[in-house]
This record gives C-alpha cells, sequence and structure tokens, in this order.
C-alpha cells in the first residue's frame, strides 16, 4: 500500500477515514470513501441527544407517571415521587427519576443509541487525534498512555449505558446494577472535560 504525503497533512480539528481498494494494474491504491468530519460533531450529537433525552423523559413523566401538578397543571400520574428508590435513598427525586419509570423508561431505550454511538465515536476519533499530536511532538507520552487509558473506558462506558434501562432500581439485581452505569458515564464525561 502506497501512503501519500497528503494523508499525513489534515488538521488536527478533522478525522478522515478512507476505504480502499486494491488497483487492479498498478500498485496505486484509490479510496472507495473518503469522509471528512469535525470530530467534535460527534460530541455536539452525543451530547445534544443525551439532554433532548432527559428534557422528553422528564415531561413523559410529569405527565404519565408520577402524581401532582403534572406538566403545565396537567397529568395523569398516579406514582407518589416520594415512594421512588431515589427519593428513599437521598431525600429528592434527580434526572435519573424521570427515566426510572414506563413508558418514559421505553422511551429513553429507544433514544439512548443516540447518546451512546456518538459517544464512542468522539472518544475513539478523538484519541486518534491525540496520537496524530503525539508524533508531532504536541503531547508527551504521559498524556497519550492517559488518552489510551481513558478512551477506552470511555467507549466501555458509554457503550453500556443501555443497561441504565435495562435494570430497574427496585429490579431483581437491585439499585447497584442500575446505578453503575450511570456512575460510570459520569466518570466518563470526567474524563472526557480532562483531556
Amino acid at each position: 500500500m502506497v501512503k501519500n504525503d497528503s494523508d499525513e497533512e489534515t488538521s488536527s480539528l478533522v478525522a478522515a477515514i478512507k476505504a480502499t481498494s486494491i488497483a487492479s494494474s498498478s500498485d496505486h491504491v484509490s479510496p472507495l470513501l473518503s469522509l471528512t468530519f469535525h470530530v467534535e460533531s460527534f460530541r455536539i450529537i452525543g451530547m445534544g441527544s443525551l439532554l433532548l433525552m432527559l428534557i422528553v423523559c422528564t415531561a413523559i413523566s410529569k405527565l404519565f407517571v408520577f402524581e401532582g401538578d403534572g406538566l403545565l397543571g396537567i397529568g395523569w400520574g398516579t406514582v407518589d415521587p416520594t415512594t421512588t428508590t431515589i427519593y428513599q435513598l437521598y431525600g429528592f427525586n434527580h434526572s435519573c427519576s424521570n427515566l426510572d419509570f414506563n413508558p418514559s423508561r421505553l422511551v429513553a431505550a429507544i433514544l439512548v443509541p443516540f447518546v451512546m454511538v456518538p459517544m464512542a465515536l468522539y472518544n475513539f476519533f478523538f484519541h486518534l487525534r491525540v496520537i496524530r499530536a503525539y508524533r508531532e511532538n504536541v503531547f508527551g507520552y504521559k498524556f497519550l498512555l492517559y488518552s489510551r487509558l481513558a478512551s477506552i473506558y470511555n467507549i466501555i462506558a458509554f457503550l453500556m449505558l443501555h443497561l441504565w434501562f435495562v435494570n430497574t432500581p427496585d429490579g431483581d439485581y437491585g439499585f447497584l446494577a442500575h446505578y453503575v452505569p450511570y456512575i460510570m458515564c459520569q466518570v466518563a464525561l470526567a474524563f472526557m472535560a480532562s483531556k
């Protein structure tokens, strides 16, 4: 495979994917697909999807799950918010409570791939940028090693985020099986902020 200099000269904000085919009569390799995009767009899509999921599920919970004022004074919920597992542990409900009951849990489970996949892709392509920067002596080996470990953890954490909805807080596996994917996501977001 012949490597030309133009492949090395991409900017640090742009990642390129090239699928190649072997030319039939020469050593030249021509791309089947060339796609250029900003790596940060994956993070924007993932974080925006997380925010959208929380807003939609909060509205659904206020309308159909929790009793009280509902949404704009309208609501058909029957669950007392003070009886949730989260309220019993912490003394208050937080955003996770809005995702724990159907129908909002079903909607969240449908929307969560729009968080998981872009965030995993962002971490993968960001690490490729770190590798390139290391080769250009922008970063030292310690940061490369940190990025390698944090990226592996982050990708695993984001791809396991769906377990947040599989295991309910009061289900067969208990609160811990529900809370661990949530905490892993929080730690992954902290690692992303520190890179």
